[in-house]
């Protein structure tokens, strides 16, 4: 089976009513979201780096002032007690990882803005001489949460540290582009 006839097959299901309502997507709805997430990508692209900086602390405090009622939410519509390990999880794979990830962005945006580029850690070599950047944990906290976790980037031979230097973040560095 083609993967669009087996998209068109699971698009074609009734939606099963769940705690919070019945779930409502087909296909028109979905091109509308996507055609309005591309345009705003050439808008959030132009953006200069001080609103893209106050955007990202925007989200996260607004994500932060809803997180315990999305918690609660999702508890509700999945039978959890609110309260019980499973509540817990809820924390953990939702509002954790969102305020998490946009406090990451927030620093990233902040180092550019500051020294022109996001901060790595010593590049080294691997064995076949290709460069290597350890580029997990970057910081104290994930250090703490994520103890003996270590992630290092091999980069491809043609890769210098100059090509590393110039090419990080290119995206907030050059914004003369139409965002993707």
């Amino acid at each position: 089976m083609q993967l669009f006839d087996k998209i068109k097959e699971y698009s074609s299901y009734s939606p099963k009513p769940t705690a919070l309502g019945a779930l409502s997507t087909n296909l028109d709805r979905i091109d509308m979201v996507v055609k309005n997430l591309s345009t705003a990508a050439a808008h959030f692209a132009k953006l200069p780096l001080e609103q893209k900086i106050a955007l990202a602390k925007s989200m996260q405090r607004g994500y932060i002032n809803i997180a315990e009622q999305s918690v609660y939410a999702g508890c509700k519509a999945k039978g959890i007690d609110v309260g019980s390990t499973s509540e817990a999880e809820e924390w953990a794979t939702g509002p954790w990882g969102v305020v998490r990830q946009l406090r990451l962005i927030y620093e990233s945006l902040k180092s550019i803005q500051k020294s022109g580029n996001t901060p790595i850690s010593k590049v080294s070599r691997n064995v076949a001489g290709n460069l290597a950047v350890k580029v997990f944990p970057n910081n104290a906290i994930d250090s703490m949460l994520f103890k003996n976790n270590t992630v290092e980037v091999h980069m491809l031979p043609h890769v210098t540290e100059s090509h590393l230097e110039i090419e990080r973040a290119s995206f907030y560095k050059n914004p003369n582009h139409h965002g993707h």
